[in-house]
């Protein structure tokens, strides 16, 4: 029977009765693992009773089965296993002597031995495709009857040895894909009956010898004939090129060789540019490696790379004035393909070029601007490395320092250096401070060190001191409290320390001032609320400590205040409200403490206000709704505590508003469905309580979700399903329950590569529908997996009249403590006294004892999970649905 009750849903109970019980089967199977026998050779004896080839021959093939790691060759037929070696896999015989050993691609691994030169009666020799390694034996040289010797696509190295060459009636020679080196033997010229000679994809260097012009049996086969590509080698004789160009006509296209015709010419006096002809092998990646040294034949110092090898030239800098130097040039190619090591070819013949000298008394020849400037820009190019300059002209060669790059005169002074981004490298020389008429100072994006001169004081018509980006260290100098007329003062992203200078109060006219990054210390100096004129003040990236001032109120032009990542602590001043023009607002990670003051809703302008990452505590202020131009909110990681103003739905131009992991409590306000601008809600880690209202599916922007971790409770509104652009829904770790709506299927979008991006779990939910299960198994896997949910399958069996078996399968969820709650009545509708607990939700069966004879009962089961550490809610399901043999009744359900 069906019947509706006080919460209008259906459950299903167990009308007790005898029912038949269903046996389980378990089929355990095992299967053991697999048995191995490996045979155990006596390599050393293994010839002594072989009479079917000489002993010399057998221990030849006794070593190179030990050598080659026979037992994990990919066959090893009889080898080592009978004395009658010429039926051993590869191995064949004539006339009882071994005539060929055909061992290709058997995954032989090592080095060869030298006895295989003791198989004096071998004709063919085929070990290729293999991962042999080491040099080959000179000994090879001794199997004069050999005709046919294969060992290309090994790993073999070193050279190739001269004793080849008394392989007279060798006809095929096939050492390709190794790893040979050195030059190609002169001895190869006397295997006059080869027919087939494959060197290619090697590292041979050197010319190639006259006399492999004499093997004109050669064939021209591109599969087999002459192949010396992909090395090194080089050839000049006409004679040996026609040679060469008829039987490998490409052999020259794929040679790193050295660039030809290298030439040196100076192009400053801190610089020479070389040049070159590019080889013909310019494909297959890399570069020409050009090496430097101070004295003739080296040491040399590689300078630098090419971008490739169609490159013609290269640039040598900085190198000091007045010097001599040499230079080589080497090519490069990596390892590629069939090219199993990179190769660099020998060098280029040495050039040599010696760079102009600085006069003494240089600036003795410039009359364009006083000496004591021209001689400041001497000083500044020498001491911070301007033959390395990026760009240089004119410095130091021409006598019209205007003209020089980044210099800029009025009225026969310099009024402005720009040498921003240009190299610089070193440290800046006091006597900058004589540039006195100097306007700009740009020398920011470098690489100076050192501490600011004091003498920067003096430049008392400065207006813009760019220094940022560098490696400046030591106290910013008080002396900078003397440019007056400074309206830019940027020093960011240097090694700065110490105390922020007080004196720095004095700079009335500045608009923006930069210190961020670096490491200063101590308080702000009250003394900064002077600037009245200030828009864009950034301290963040330090070290500063002790609390705010409250002077920096008194900035009513500032539009910009970044003082987050420092350990400031203290209230925020509630003078800050006073900064009416304020757009950007970071006050985060830092140790900043209290509450947070209702004054900056005074701040109309505002755009983003960042205070996550402190200590701030007490409710929200309401007045933060008064901020309409409000784009980000961000207050996650602090104390806060309270409910969540409703005011917040007033924030209309808000796109983010972060909340998380503080102690905020209550519930969420419907006016949050007013945030029709809104892309990221996060207020996860709370304890938020009550529904999720309806009035979220509004939010058609949102794209994030995140509410896990608080007390929410009820079941998901099916409004959620409108948000068709979200990406990422968690709604994990809360007590929220019922069937999970249908409509959440429309939410495409949702992020299920990325961990936690879409997260249900750790609650009490179910699924309803197949094609809803579907999504979710594509979005949060194991979703189901961490619920609460009731147990399935009830079943139950008289033990005897008073006593009965209850049985169910329990549900996945079985960690994190809890237990099945069972509960009985005498009546369908209740009501229903707890009988009894199990001892965990791992159990799957439970007695109810001591009932009374000849009456009927009702039972239900569910399923409760305490607080634990992934859950800070208690849990229950809903109750049970019945299966049984036998009638079933269905009642309201009743949860608690």
């Amino acid at each position: 029977m069906l019947a509706n009750g006080g919460s209008g849903r259906p459950m299903m109970l167990v009308l007790l009765t005898i029912m038949s019980i269903g046996a389980l089967l378990l089929a355990v199977s095992y299967q053991p693992p697999p048995l191995y026998a490996a045979a155990q050779h006596r390599s050393d004896a293994v010839c002594d009773t072989v009479s079917e080839i000489p002993l010399v021959a057998c221990q030849s093939l006794v070593a190179l089965y030990t050598s080659t790691a026979g037992p994990n060759w990919r066959n090893n037929t009889n080898w080592l296993l009978t004395a009658t070696p010429c039926t051993w896999y590869g191995v064949t015989c004539n006339g009882g002597r071994i005539t060929m050993l055909d061992l290709h691609g058997n995954r032989l691994t090592g080095a060869l031995p030298p006895q295989l030169g003791d198989l004096t009666a071998l004709h063919t020799l085929q070990l290729q495709n293999n991962q042999l390694s080491g040099p080959l034996p000179p000994q090879l040289g001794n199997l004069t009857q050999l005709t046919d010797l294969r060992l290309f696509n090994n790993q073999l190295t070193g050279a190739i040895p001269a004793e080849l060459g008394n392989l007279r009636d060798l006809e095929q020679l096939w050492l390709a894909v190794n790893q040979f080196t050195g030059p190609l033997p002169a001895t190869v010229g006397n295997l006059t009956n080869l027919v087939t000679l494959r060197l290619e994809y090697n590292g041979l260097d050197g010319p190639i010898p006259l006399a492999l012009a004499s093997l004109i049996n050669l064939q021209t086969d591109p599969y087999g004939g002459l192949d010396l590509g992909y090395n090194k080698l080089m050839a000049t004789d006409p004679t040996l090129v026609a040679f060469l160009n008829a039987k490998d006509p490409d052999w020259a296209q794929s040679q790193t060789v050295p660039p030809t015709d290298i030439a040196v010419t100076v192009q400053s006096i801190g610089s020479v540019q070389l040049t070159w002809h590019a080889i013909a092998y310019q494909g297959d990646g890399g570069a020409y490696a050009i090496s430097v040294a101070t004295t003739p034949g080296g040491p040399y110092t590689l300078h630098g790379t090419t971008a490739d090898k169609t490159a013609t030239s290269y640039v040598v800098g900085p190198l000091e004035p007045g010097a001599t130097y040499y230079f080589v040039v080497n090519t490069r190619t990596p390892a590629h393909g069939s090219q199993q090591t990179a190769l660099e070819s020998p060098p280029t013949l040495e050039v040599t070029a010696t760079t102009p000298a600085i006069p003494t008394d240089f600036c003795a020849g410039v009359v364009e601007i006083p000496g004591d400037e021209c001689r400041a820009l001497q000083l500044l190019f020498t001491s911070t490395a301007g033959t390395a300059w990026q760009a240089s002209t004119g410095w130091m060669t021409t006598p019209t320092p205007c003209a020089w790059h980044g210099v800029r005169c009025r009225d026969d002074t310099v009024v402005e250096l720009d040498l921003a981004a240009n190299h610089l490298v070193g440290t800046l020389p006091a006597a900058l401070g004589n540039l006195t008429h100097l306007e700009g100072l740009y020398l920011e994006r470098n690489q100076l060190t050192g501490s600011i001169p004091p003498e920067l004081g003096n430049l008392t018509q400065l207006v813009e001191l760019y220094l940022a980006e560098n490696a400046l260290s030591g106290a910013l100098p008080a002396a900078l409290g003397q440019l007056s007329g400074l309206q830019v003062l940027d020093l960011d992203s240097n090694q700065f320390s110490g105390a922020i200078p007080p004196q720095l109060g004095n700079l009335t006219a500045l608009e923006g001032l930069w210190l961020d990054g670096n490491q200063l210390d101590g308080a702000i100096p009250a003394e900064l609320g002077n600037l009245t004129q200030l828009q864009t003040l950034w301290l963040f990236n330090n070290q500063l400590h002790a609390a705010l001032p409250a002077a920096l109120g008194a900035l009513t032009n500032l539009r910009d205040l970044r003082l987050h990542a420092n350990q400031l602590s203290g209230a925020i001043p509630p003078e800050l409200g006073n900064l009416i023009n304020l757009k950007r607002l970071y006050l985060h990670s830092n140790q900043l403490s209290g509450a947070i003051p209702a004054t900056l809703g005074n701040l109309t302008d505002l755009e983003r206000l960042y205070l996550y990452e402190n200590q701030l505590s007490g409710p929200l202020p309401p007045t933060l709704g008064n901020l309409p131009n409000l784009e980000w909110l961000q207050l996650q990681e602090n104390q806060l505590t309270g409910a969540l103003p409703a005011e917040l739905g007033k924030l209309a131009n808000l796109t983010w508003l972060n909340l998380s992991a503080n102690q905020l409590s209550g519930a969420l306000p419907p006016e949050l469905g007013n945030l029709n601008n809104l892309i990221g809600l996060d207020l996860h880690a709370n304890q938020l309580s009550g529904p999720i209202p309806p009035a979220l599916g509004n939010l058609r922007t949102l794209t994030e979700l995140t509410l896990h971790e608080n007390r929410l409770m009820g079941a998901i509104p099916d409004t959620l399903g409108a948000l068709s652009n979200l990406g990422s829904l968690n709604l994990a770790r809360n007590a929220l329950s019922g069937p999970i709506p249908a409509t959440l299927a429309n939410l495409t979008q949702l992020n299920s590569t990325t961990a936690g991006a879409t997260d249900l779990g750790y609650n009490a939910l179910s699924g309803a529908d197949d094609p809803l299960r579907a999504f979710l198994a594509t979005k949060d896997p194991d979703w189901a997996e961490t619920q609460t949910a009731p147990p399935v399958g009830l079943q139950a069996r008289a033990v005897d009249e008073t006593n009965f078996d209850l049985t169910w399968s329990p549900v996945a969820f079985t960690v994190g403590g809890g237990y099945y709650e069972i509960g009985v009545a005498t009546t369908p509708d209740g009501p229903y006294t707890m009988h009894g607990v199990t001892a965990d939700k791992a159990t799957t069966s439970y007695r109810v004892a001591n009932l009374l004879p000849d009456a009927t009962y009702y039972f239900v089961v569910r399923t409760y999970t305490p607080p634990h550490d992934l859950q800070q809610n208690e849990l229950w399901s809903s109750y049970s649905a019945a299966a049984a043999n036998q009638a079933l009744i269905y009642l309201p359900l009743v949860s608690r």
